[in-house]
C-alpha cells in the first residue's frame, strides 16, 4: 500500500497544474491507485489548495488550482486488505 502511494504521489506531482479542480486531482489519485493494484483509497482523499490548504480535513472541492498556491494532499490506499 505504501509503495502504491509513493508511486501515485510521484505521478501526481508531475501532472499538477493550474486549472485543474481539487476534485479532478482527487479522482485522478484514486484512478492511479487502482491502476497500481489498490482496491481503493483507505480514507477520503484530501486535496485542498490555496487558503483551503490550511483546513485539517479539507476534502476535495470544485475549487480550481491557481498558479503559485500551496496544495495539501493526504491519501492512503488499500492493497490486499492493508492500509
Amino acid at each position: 500500500a505504501v509503495e502504491i502511494i509513493d508511486e501515485v504521489f510521484e505521478y501526481i506531482c508531475g501532472v499538477l497544474k493550474p486549472g485543474l479542480s481539487e476534485r479532478e486531482v482527487s479522482d485522478e489519485l484514486t484512478h492511479q491507485m487502482k491502476l497500481r493494484g489498490a482496491s481503493g483509497p483507505s480514507f477520503e482523499t484530501i486535496v485542498a489548495s490555496g487558503v483551503r490548504s490550511a483546513l485539517p480535513h479539507g476534502v476535495a472541492s470544485d475549487k480550481i488550482l491557481e498558479a503559485g498556491e500551496l496544495v495539501t494532499i493526504d491519501m492512503g490506499a488499500i492493497y490486499n486488505g492493508y492500509c
